[in-house]
């Protein structure tokens, strides 16, 4: 084990682009350790696997133990696996969140200068719910059972089901009524840069409140809001800076919102204070990919 200096955790929420993991290794130093997990759905040979375990000796661990589906539970159990292998690894500055399809847009030397000059605050975008920023405000979110674990919102049957299984939800006047048990939701990305320290009081805190961790379950997307409830409902509130630290263009476009990044947001992404940009996709964003490289002076 290192000691604690400049170290930083960086886990990764893969699903079928793992090349894009090297990136990660060109641009950032021996300061920074991968805690890989990847969906039990996509099939991979286990020679990619390997190859990205010996490229980096810093890959601390690569496993497939979670099925996640695209809005359920089941993603914010991913994100407990890693932060606990990151908890029980060593002290790091920071842990963030990330996934192939984000892309750092900055060096090394200045990711590392951002958090030395923030030292202690917690970068976590977070609104209280309900808001406007989701569909009704967000709470049938929390308030109506969500069978995103059982079904695959990405497919057009799964997708089909979900949607009837909401509308008889509605119409029988179920609520699950989560303000009994949580007075004040937030929601946000689910991306983000918190110390060890806050995540540590996270994980402990479910341990021993099991009441709270329930109110998360059978919930749409509740990694968009585990994190943010916890964190604003706690000591670490006043540390919070409300700030996801991703470049994102909510539009739709190149058929997906958020939009799938090309070679005409390069000005705009080179431009911002953030320090990764999402989303960086094969096929539509290459050239982007390579003129960022570039920028950061790295050859591929």
């Amino acid at each position: 084990m290192t000691n604690y200096s400049e170290k930083h955790a960086i886990l990764f929420i893969s699903h079928k682009n793992l090349e894009r993991i090297f990136d990660y290794f060109k641009i950032y130093d021996d300061r920074f350790y991968y805690f890989i997990h990847i969906d039990t759905k996509s099939k991979f040979d286990k020679s990619r696997l390997d190859k990205i375990k010996s490229s980096n000796k810093n890959v601390v661990y690569i496993g497939s133990e979670v099925k996640v589906n695209w809005g359920g539970y089941n993603y914010l159990e991913a994100m407990f696996l890693l932060i606990k292998k990151a908890l029980a690894y060593t002290n790091f500055d920071y842990i963030h969140t990330t996934s192939e399809a984000n892309l750092p847009i900055k060096t090394c030397e200045e990711f590392i200068g951002f958090f030395n000059e923030n030292k202690g605050k917690l970068f976590l975008e977070n609104f209280p719910v309900p808001s406007g920023k989701w569909m009704n405000g967000g709470l049938d979110r929390f308030n109506l059972y969500s069978p995103h674990d059982l079904l695959n919102a990405k497919t057009r049957f799964g997708n089909f089901l979900i949607n009837k299984i909401t509308y008889i939800q509605k119409l029988f006047g179920v609520n699950r009524n989560i303000n009994k048990t949580i007075e004040q939701l937030y929601g946000g990305s689910c991306w983000f840069s918190l110390t060890q320290e806050c995540l540590k009081f996270c994980m402990e805190f479910i341990e021993t409140n099991p009441e709270f961790l329930k109110a998360f379950k059978n919930t749409h997307c509740p990694e968009e809001a585990f994190f943010q409830t916890l964190i604003m409902n706690s000591k670490f509130k006043n540390q919070v800076v409300n700030d996801h630290l991703n470049y994102i263009d909510w539009e739709f476009r190149n058929g997906n919102s958020p939009a799938n990044l090309d070679l005409s947001d390069l000005d705009k992404v080179l431009k911002s204070s953030s320090l990764t940009a999402r989303k960086i996709v094969p096929g539509v964003s290459d050239s982007l990919r390579l003129e960022i490289m570039r920028n950061l002076k790295i050859s591929k």
